[in-house]
């Protein structure tokens, strides 16, 4: 690719020496005397990129500047899409557009019945922690399932059920089971088993999403017996959310329409951590990116390329006499596909005691890298944590990006990550 994309502005300027000329006569018997005229040609300079057109006489752009141009505005076009380009979004953006965030999902896509609003959302969020074997029965209290637990039917409980044997069809549709039934098999909290229905009313179960749901009054017996054992996963709650979205008619966003990233963290005890006086030592940060970019290096080009991106994210931090971050952006999947080898740079930033400070980006294309163009910021996260109480580095880093590649390329992207 080429490396040298840097847009050279166009001075014009013109110098036109101007020609004099006179005449005269003399007798008229013979012949006529003329004092010659001497004709000057018009000289013109021209300033850097431009170029003398072929007649000599004007100065035009420079075609590898005009190609420069023409590459700039179809890579600005195809990001900004509707006109506006703008590296993150207002917090308060991101508050009126939870509600779709929360629809999109943890990590999926909303899109508004007009399809004007349009919203790609990631998260971070874990597998949550396992906690100690509860046993099925013969005690109360720790370490014994409660009758809450012991409770099969129901959609809540539906990813909890697992039928091997007379299950319903997998379409979804609604299975009948006479009263007393007991031919159903399967597992129940990852446990071997039989589900019975009660005696005096039947029972049914339907295929869900995840798992089966049962209606009725069904019951389960672990074929363990009271020894059988499970476990119970507390879901994590402490995560970051970030993504790209898009309003076309700015129905839900306050800004103008445009590509736009954001961030956010699910948890309300969770702190964004801009005291670091008690914290000491490194931290490195590991997780993904998200957002758009386009690349238009000519109208024959086979590498021009333009969509949504998903890519590897990593960050260090360092803590002490001088608190420091920088970072990587690379391994890109544009639309599915490598666009070759791909880096930003998230230059260092400094923390001076109550924010980070500015900080550039530099993309790389191959061995070519561009100026350092764009910016990036990025908040660190503790769950639980209070100001001045924090003594390792903060568990989460969120934010959002934007570089330029020369005049022909644009990206915009926010990433979450997790110190490792």
């Amino acid at each position: 690719m080429n490396s040298k994309l840097k847009l050279l502005p166009a001075a014009l300027l013109v110098s036109v020496l101007a020609m004099a000329g006179c005449g005269g006569g003399g007798s008229n018997d013979t012949a006529s005397e003329t004092n010659g005229t001497d004709d000057e040609a018009t000289q013109v300079e021209c300033g850097m990129g431009t170029m003398l057109n072929d007649a000599g006489d004007k100065c035009i752009l420079d075609p590898s500047d005009q190609e420069r141009e023409a590459n700039k505005t179809a890579a600005t076009e195809a990001l900004t899409l509707h006109g506006k380009l703008d590296e993150s979004t207002p917090a308060t953006d991101v508050t009126t557009i939870g509600a779709q965030i929360t629809l999109a999902g943890d990590d999926g896509e909303y899109m508004s019945d007009d399809g004007k609003v349009h919203i790609m959302a990631y998260s971070r969020k874990g597998t949550g922690e396992e906690g100690d074997p509860i046993k099925w029965g013969g005690g109360t209290g720790d370490g014994f399932a409660t009758d809450a637990q012991k409770i099969v039917a129901g959609a809540e409980n539906a990813k909890l059920v697992m039928l091997t044997s007379n299950m319903p069809d997998s379409d979804g549709s609604l299975k009948k089971y006479a009263t007393g039934h007991k031919d159903v098999t399967g597992t129940f909290r990852g446990m071997s088993g039989r589900f019975t229905c009660s005696s005096e009313t039947e029972c049914a179960a339907r295929k869900a999403s995840e798992g089966y749901e049962l209606v009725g009054p069904w019951a389960f017996a672990p074929s363990g017996g009271n020894d059988a054992t499970f476990t119970v996963v507390t879901p994590d709650t402490d995560y970051a959310e970030y993504g790209w979205w898009i309003d076309e008619d700015s129905s839900v966003q306050v800004e103008s329409d445009g590509i736009r990233t954001f961030v956010r963290f699910t948890s309300t005890s969770a702190t964004a951590i801009n005291d670091f006086l008690g914290v000491s030592g490194t931290a490195t940060y590991e997780g993904m990116a998200a957002g758009q970019v386009a690349v238009h290096l000519g109208p024959e080009s086979s590498d021009n390329v333009s969509g949504a991106f998903e890519a590897d994210a990593m960050l260090v931090a360092s803590f002490g006499t001088e608190d420091t971050i920088s970072g990587t952006i690379d391994n890109f999947m544009v639309e599915g596909s490598s666009p070759g080898s791909w880096s930003v740079e998230l230059m260092q930033s400094k923390h001076d005691g109550s924010a980070w400070g500015d900080a550039k980006t530099k993309w790389t294309m191959g061995d070519a890298a561009g100026t350092a163009t764009g910016n990036w910021n990025v908040t660190l996260h503790e769950a639980g944590t209070t100001v001045n109480a924090l003594k390792d580095p903060p568990k989460s880093a969120m934010g959002t990006f934007n570089s330029e590649y020369g005049t022909s390329g644009n990206m915009v992207g926010a990433f979450g990550a997790e110190r490792q």
